[in-house]
């Protein structure tokens, strides 16, 4: 509080950013201090440092909010548990360490309790959650509960819980005999326990939850390694709203009483061994839910057959088929879903057009790709106007795209048609998108011999792949205008010349939202098999490098010095270039240095002693260069991958 400012209007507490008084009393009852509420709010800035006794001074707190802060390893201070009147007590994110104090369960009055994201954090004994009878929500997700032998003890006696939330919490196997006998129910309504890989009391645990709670309507079990076949023990649970099942070791089918369960909202089985028929496993759907389910993921299991008609599910919100073995085409009217903000059929064995997908208004994302649909993509797509991904990539899609295929796609971030090698992008030379891209891959597609100047109209692209798309065209100096963003390039195996603009390259903050899989730790340039030319020194303007590949072009002049700093940088390639001069000192500096391409240039010199330094190699080729001396001895005993 030292830090805020001296002046008379900042000298009242009560009007502190982030600390609420009583009206009457002026007594201090909440510190809203979470979600970066720090003097340096507007940058960011969390709070840091050591939490003052002083606190213990505000012993009419009813609210604690430290979450989203940076504690910087301290252990959780015991004296809170002092403060009696506290009801809402979120210590969550903030990087603390070491036991959870068992003092935290003295506040009788405590409704909630978030320690969800405290890593460090851990518990051997939850008997301090007891004394807890008033608490209504609890959340110690990914803290380590692995040693709290009697967890669900614990739990049993909290006859006021309305939520539980223990995700990633390491939770120690109950011997069916330990399993505590249950006094009256509580009105538990969200049970969250997944990513707990439990050994084999799944079933015996969801009985028992049942049994504590009538009123469940949201379980997540996602990540529990639960086997056999999906239990019926859902089946009563009329309250249930949200089933989250995904990423388990279930098999078989899916039982028909999920149609007759009508309060079911979501329903998630994705990522387990199902298997059957699709049109019969949606007809096992028939019934009231068929009207109110919103979501559906059934991704990654060994569902086969052709692809049912959906339109029933007129409610339906997502639809995740994604990594199956469905087949045949879709049929016209089988998707009248205009509801549906996410459809996935991606990764199955599809064939015949696209579909006409033009009357799913509300669409954002759909994943087509790997799978063999052909023939020509209409241009009704373009008419998906609140559309954000369309992916398409890998199939058989032919004909040529024009700008009407993405003419009213002014919300597009993701762009996709890779790896269709019939298809063609055609637009105009003066052609102004109304997206902005975040992610754009053309690969083996057909761009013609020019380069698409659209490009430079794209200001937010984190990710472009453009690798034999046929361009024979010069280097553009415009591509600069795309580097204060770009993470990832690759160009190769085209016919593009000229010197690569030697403009700066930055890693910005990476949204990455609606790009879960692609998490570069540094930076990929890829120009390889091209006819570039000119100098590298290009590279120097840039630290973050994890990948460059600039083999198979006419790169000359000398490699720069300038790689002391490289710390991500695992693979190089400037093989069969007309690089001149000495292998660079600074190439000892490469810590992470895994793989290492000099062939066929004009290299002289001998190899630096300093590389002896570059322990992660596990590959080195300079031949076809003018290195002269001795083979280092060093290379047999520093270099042992």
């Amino acid at each position: 509080m030292a830090d805020y400012r001296n002046d008379e209007s900042q000298r009242d507490c009560c009007q502190w950013r982030g600390v609420r008084c009583h009206n009457r009393t002026n007594r201090v009852t909440r510190l809203d201090l979470g979600k970066y509420q720090s003097l340096d709010h507007h940058l960011g800035a969390p709070l840091r440092g050591k939490i003052n006794t002083s606190l213990l001074e505000l012993q009419h707190l009813r609210c604690l909010d430290l979450s989203f802060n940076d504690f910087e390893y301290a252990p959780i201070p015991e004296f809170i548990g002092s403060l009696s009147k506290l009801q809402y007590q979120n210590l969550a994110s903030a990087n603390f360490n070491g036991p959870i104090p068992q003092r935290l369960g003295n506040p009788s009055k405590l409704l909630y309790l978030d320690l969800h994201d405290d890593f460090d954090c851990y518990s051997e004994n939850l008997d301090w959650l007891s004394s807890l009878r008033s608490l209504e929500y609890l959340d110690l997700s990914y803290t380590n509960l692995s040693m709290a032998h009697n967890w669900l003890q614990a739990v049993s006696k909290l006859n006021s819980m309305k939520e539980l939330h223990v995700r990633c919490g390491a939770l120690p196997e109950i011997p069916l005999s330990l399993l505590p006998k249950i006094n009256g129910s509580a009105p538990l309504v969200v049970l969250d326990l997944h990513w707990n890989w439990y050994l084999s009391t799944h079933l015996p645990l969801i009985h028992w939850f049942s049994n504590f709670s009538t009123g469940l309507t949201s379980i997540n079990l996602n990540g529990d390694g639960m086997p056999g076949p999906i239990p019926n023990v859902f089946k009563n649970m009329i309250s249930l709203e949200y089933l989250d099942l995904c990423v388990n070791r279930l098999e078989g089918g899916i039982p028909k009483y999920f149609g007759n369960m009508n309060s079911l909202r979501g329903l998630y089985l994705g990522d387990n061994n199902l298997i059957g028929e699709f049109w019969e496993l949606m007809m096992n759907f028939s019934g009231p839910m068929e009207k109110k389910l919103r979501h559906l993921d059934l991704s990654g299991n060994s569902i086969s057959g052709l692809f049912s008609n959906m339109s029933r599910f007129s409610s339906l919100l997502e639809l995740k088929l994604r990594e199956n073995q469905l087949n045949g085409s879709i049929q016209v009217g089988y998707l009248q879903l205009p509801s549906l903000v996410f459809l996935d059929l991606s990764s199955n064995q599809f064939t015949g057009p696209v579909p006409d997908l033009s009357s799913l208004s509300s669409l954002k994302q759909l994943s087509l790709d790997n799978n063999m649909f052909n023939g020509t993509l209409t241009e009704s797509i373009g008419r998906l106007s609140k559309l954000e991904v369309l992916w398409i990539g890998s199939n058989l899609v032919e004909g040529i795209i024009t700008e009407p295929h993405l003419f009213n796609l002014s919300r597009l971030q993701i762009l996709d048609l890779s790896l269709n090698s019939f298809l063609e992008i055609k637009f105009s030379p003066r052609w102004i998108p109304l997206f902005q891209l975040e992610y754009l891959n053309l690969r083996q597609c057909k761009l013609g011999k020019y380069f698409s100047t659209w490009l430079k109209t794209q200001k937010e692209l984190v990710y472009i792949d453009i690798p034999s798309t046929g361009i024979s065209d010069v280097m553009p100096s415009w591509f600069g205008g795309l580097a204060p963003t770009l993470l990832y390039m690759n160009t190769s195996h085209n016919e593009m010349y000229g010197s690569f603009p030697n403009f700066p390259f930055s890693v910005i903050n990476f949204r990455g939202s609606l790009l879960p899989h692609f998490r570069p730790s540094g930076m990929i340039l890829d120009l390889s098999s091209n006819k570039i030319s000119g100098s590298v020194t290009f590279l120097c303007q840039s630290k973050e490098w994890e990948l460059l590949d600039l083999s198979d072009n006419l790169f000359s002049d000398v490699i720069p010095d300038c790689f002391a700093n490289f710390q991500k940088l695992k693979y190089l390639n400037l093989a069969n270039n007309h690089l001149s001069g000495e292998i660079p000192n600074s190439f000892g500096l490469l810590s992470a240095l895994s793989l290492l391409h000099l062939r066929n240039n004009s290299i002289s010199g001998r190899v630096p002693v300093s590389m002896r330094n570059c322990t992660s190699l596990k590959m080195i080729d300079v031949g076809e260069n003018r290195l002269t001396g001795r083979i280092p001895t060093w290379m047999g005993d520093s270099f042992q991958s």
